[in-house]
């Protein structure tokens, strides 16, 4: 089930409920090797001034450049329009790995309950 999307005005001036932007995050890769976190940065915020990106390990550095970038969710479609890349240039939804992920996350309540559980 995709969540529920808010599109109430918050009119009410005493109220200090907001929600932030949600971020949708892509790799982008086949750059040139030489291309720069400022590089790239520096293009995107001229149409994005939203926009995040971090340089990523490329498999193969000596060839290509990699990034994650993040970009406002009301602005996926024009980040996504083939022609404000360059020719070769490759954009797909960034997956984040958990190669170090070995349990999950509890937050302090649910480890307050464990421990609760473990001593009685």
């Amino acid at each position: 089930m995709k969540p529920l999307l808010g599109t109430g005005r918050n009119d009410a001036k005493s109220s200090n409920l907001k929600a932030v932007p949600s971020y949708s995050y892509y790799h982008v890769y086949q750059l040139d090797p030489k291309t720069t976190e400022n590089d790239l940065a520096g293009y995107l915020k001229t149409m994005f001034s939203e926009a995040t990106c971090e340089k990523l390990e490329s498999r193969f550095p000596g060839r290509y450049a990699s990034f994650k970038v993040g970009v406002y969710y009301g602005n996926v479609s024009k980040f996504l329009e083939p022609t404000m890349w360059p020719e070769g240039a490759k954009i797909n939804k960034y997956l984040a790995r958990f190669e170090n992920f070995t349990t999950p996350r509890r937050s302090p309540m649910m480890r307050d309950d464990l421990t609760q559980q473990n001593t009685t």
